[in-house]
């Protein structure tokens, strides 16, 4: 069975605010669906992640032994979307060209430098033949 992202991103931020209602408010849902959330984390987990003191919940050492890792996976998944938001509408992959000698020595070295330069992330393979 795999964790929800939506169930780390309620853990993270239910950790850093020490109440439900705060972070519902935060994430814009309901109470319940914090609740539901950290319950299904913590059936998941097998045991309690956080200490409940009246509307307080405090991480107990299981919670604090997993926030860190729970903080990394936000990240890296913030860092990939931010990188498909980036390369949208910009080529990826790989671009094959064949030309005759003429056109491949003077004229396409050119554009497959603008090409490279304007799109990092896109290769250009150039076979010169006659």
């Amino acid at each position: 069975m795999a964790i929800p992202l939506r169930q780390l991103e309620i853990f993270e931020k239910v950790a850093s605010c020490g109440q439900v209602t705060k972070a519902s408010q935060q994430l814009f849902i309901t109470q319940s669906a914090v609740s539901m959330a950290i319950t299904g984390l913590e059936k998941f987990a097998g045991a309690q992640l956080f200490e409940r003191q009246g509307k307080r919940l405090l991480l107990n050492d299981r919670g604090r032994l997993i926030l860190t890792q729970v903080k990394e996976v936000l990240r890296q998944v913030g860092a990939i979307e931010q990188l498909l938001i980036e390369s949208v509408g910009k080529p990826v992959g790989v671009l094959k060209v064949g030309a005759s000698t003429t056109v491949g020595n003077y004229l396409l070295p050119v554009v497959i430098a603008r090409l490279t330069e304007q799109y990092p992330q896109a290769k250009a393979l150039l076979q010169v033949g006659n």
